[in-house]
């Protein structure tokens, strides 16, 4: 559902594969767990199950733990040694100076989680992304210790009445608020402010005789006697007056009025994933103040689109672009896109626990993935503090916070389940109970499995995966399991 276009492939991709893992599952995988239990029935090898085991004391042993293990549900001995160490884990967290310590660290680490979220910075730095030890990493140092030069930019202004007095005012006083940004390196190159003193009566025997003519005729065609203008003219050389470097600045329609124009600026020397992001905010926010103010072109509207490629796109009367901000127009709204795709999380989340669950098991469920995102978020902007790489806001970032609100499921629903299912009569049998009996099992199936599973990207060569992959999901783990084992 979101607007960026890797993002939507990837989880279109990430749909694919959780439904292909599903029928998987119900099907092949149960086939394999019966098969096994065969072997283990006739007494085969787990490796090679052509062979047969013909010690028949060795058989009767089997048999009888498979048995017992099967008939009464009683545990291996391995579950129960895990089981003593998760009594010992509960008697040790229901003190009470214990739970008051937990309590403490909870809120506190709630506080700093709502801080991070306000304040988690948008990016994603280049140097993450490419092999550390190639070439691209030193060139993307040494750019960001010399380069002394950023990107050119332009503010387009599209279908407004050039005629309009007001209007002409507004884009002259545009150019004068893009020169005070801090991402913008003055001056704005406005091809108004030169036409301006074209038309001024000062400038009138040196460079337009034609003043008192021109003044009669439409904008359109003064604007076109002003682009006339060569840059060897004395007016440019001189007087700064030129015409002929905005020629590839206006646009004029079949009527031969001015359907589209530019300004030209430079931003200031680019060098981190902060102040791109700040030129793509800053200059959107100048074009949004103004772009509602303009009175439109007779025959335009605003809702009227434009036909790129055969595809209906909507323009906006006044907008900026430079090369880089392809990549970054997602921060424009990336933030609104994570409360949106967790929103729809946390709505699924409900809906499918109410399923197996009642109301009460489904809110808990949904407040405990809640609390595990918010401190994950608050985590890792702690992390931010040490010096290494960052994790920011960005695509893969907020595809991995919807994945880590998913994974939270399964530290709390097993345990949640059991404990409201439980036969006994009081709370501290309940959760005796839920550890007991599915504890240890959410322990191993996940915590341990998961740890081994993301431990690998912890040597990728490309810090990408080290960090929004490694450093994310096994922070997920710790969060999780900590909630998992003291708070719920």
């Amino acid at each position: 559902l979101t607007d960026i276009p890797a993002l939507e492939s990837f989880c279109l991709c990430a749909s694919f594969a959780v439904l292909i893992n599903y029928f998987l599952q119900m099907t092949l995988f149960i086939a394999f767990v019966s098969l096994d239990y065969r072997r283990v029935y006739s007494n085969r090898y787990d490796i090679v199950p052509c062979i047969k085991v013909n010690d028949t004391t060795q058989n009767s042993l089997i048999n009888n733990n498979l048995k017992n293990s099967t008939t009464k549900n009683e545990p291996y001995e391995g579950k129960k040694s895990l089981q003593k160490c998760a009594t010992l884990h509960y008697d040790f967290i229901m003190q009470t100076p214990v739970i008051c310590a937990i309590l403490i660290i909870y809120v506190g680490m709630t506080v700093v989680s709502v801080i991070a979220v306000f304040n988690f910075p948008l990016g994603l730095n280049q140097q993450t992304t490419v092999t550390q030890s190639g070439d691209l990493v030193q060139y993307f140092k040494t750019q960001e210790k010399y380069v002394d030069v950023g990107p050119p930019g332009y503010l387009v202004f599209y279908n407004i009445d050039y005629n309009n007095a007001e209007n002409l005012a507004l884009i002259d006083k545009m150019s004068d608020h893009l020169s005070t940004l801090s991402t913008v390196q003055p001056p704005v190159y406005s091809w108004y402010k030169d036409f301006k003193k074209f038309m001024d009566p000062y400038y009138k025997d040196k460079c337009n005789k034609n003043l008192e003519v021109l003044k009669t005729q439409p904008l359109a065609y003064q604007v076109r006697e002003f682009l006339k203008i060569k840059k060897d003219d004395p007016c440019c050389k001189e007087d700064g007056m030129c015409g002929e470097p905005y020629l590839n600045d206006l646009a004029f329609n079949d009527n031969g009025e001015i359907e589209a124009s530019r300004f030209r600026f430079q931003h200031v020397p680019l060098v981190n994933q902060s102040v791109y992001v700040n030129a793509v905010l800053q200059t959107n926010a100048v074009a949004r103040t103004y772009r509602d103010n303009f009175t439109l072109m007779e025959g335009k509207n605003r809702t009227q689109n434009y036909i790129l490629n055969g595809k209906v796109v909507d323009i906006n009367t006044v907008f900026p672009y430079s090369l880089f901000y392809v990549y970054y127009d997602q921060y424009l709204f990336i933030r609104g896109i994570s409360v949106q795709n967790l929103l729809i999380g946390f709505a699924t989340i409900f809906l499918s626990v109410q399923l197996v669950m009642n109301l009460k098991g489904a809110a808990l469920t949904v407040l405990f993935c809640f609390s595990c995102v918010l401190h994950l978020i608050g985590t890792l902007w702690l992390l931010n503090f040490i010096p290494d790489y960052a994790i920011e806001l960005n695509a893969i970032s907020v595809v991995n916070i919807v994945v880590a609100l998913g994974l939270s499921v399964q530290f709390c629903v097993h345990i949640i389940i059991f404990y409201m299912k439980c036969p006994k009569s009081t709370k501290v049998e309940y959760i005796k109970y839920s550890l007991n009996n599915v504890g240890v099992s959410v322990f191993i199936g996940i915590m341990v499995t998961k740890v081994i599973g993301v431990f690998v990207l912890l040597f990728a060569a490309s810090k990408v995966f080290q960090i929004y992959y490694f450093r994310m999901y096994f922070f997920l783990i710790v969060v999780g399991f900590s909630h998992r084992s003291m708070l719920l």
